[in-house]
């Protein structure tokens, strides 16, 4: 669930009582000391400060999954994908490849070899969500997704891949975005950076 910003029209996840874009608060009136800070603009890319995450109430966003929102992203390899969304993923999956394989064998949609021709299609059809959530999810862990070659190395690869796959998630920012809730990744927060200084014509 989220709110929409009646200053800036920004969507706003739950988790949040205030815009992280213009620190407007849920109830339309602007939170001066939040705008103060967001209007800053450092050398660098700082964590999120304890005061700020307490007034925000930014939380970890590993909490939430949707079947829907992961194939929404199915050929998105930015960005990371918190344990839940991705184990759960793969978990749906499997649930609805035996069912489909249930129904091959009871309509007789098999081919001569065995193999299910809907099974068979589903497979093809979350081939490449399944890369893509999973390169996030070794984003969410701090690594590059080209660690999921690792898992063509017959068996001590696919070993070192699941322990990868296991990890919990690296709390706050990195290069891969946030996984605070509703919170900006670093190439959002440049860009709104660069913008503020185009328009203040520095």
């Amino acid at each position: 669930m989220s709110w929409t910003c009646k200053k800036c029209r920004t969507k706003v996840d739950d988790a949040f009582d205030v815009c992280w874009q213009c620190g407007t608060s849920v109830d339309g009136i602007e939170d001066e000391s939040f705008s103060a800070e967001a209007d800053a603009t450092p050398d660098r890319d700082p964590e999120p400060s304890t005061s700020e995450a307490a007034r925000v109430r930014r939380v970890p966003s590993a909490g939430s999954f949707s079947y829907i929102e992961v194939w929404k992203k199915f050929a998105v390899f930015e960005g990371r994908a918190s344990r839940i969304e991705f184990w759960m993923f793969f978990l749906f999956n499997v649930v609805i490849a035996l069912g489909l394989s249930l129904v091959d064998v009871i309509a007789g949609t098999t081919t001569e070899s065995g193999r299910g021709v809907l099974s068979g299609v589903f497979s093809l059809a979350v081939w490449l969500p399944n890369i893509a959530v999973t390169v996030r999810r070794l984003h969410d862990t701090g690594r590059s997704g080209w660690w999921l070659l690792i898992g063509v190395v017959p068996c001590v690869g696919a070993i070192v891949l699941f322990l990868f796959l296991v990890q919990a998630s690296e709390w706050g920012y990195d290069q891969y975005g946030s996984n605070l809730a509703g919170g900006p990744t670093r190439q959002q927060r440049r860009k709104k950076e660069r913008q503020k200084r185009w328009r203040s014509g520095e």
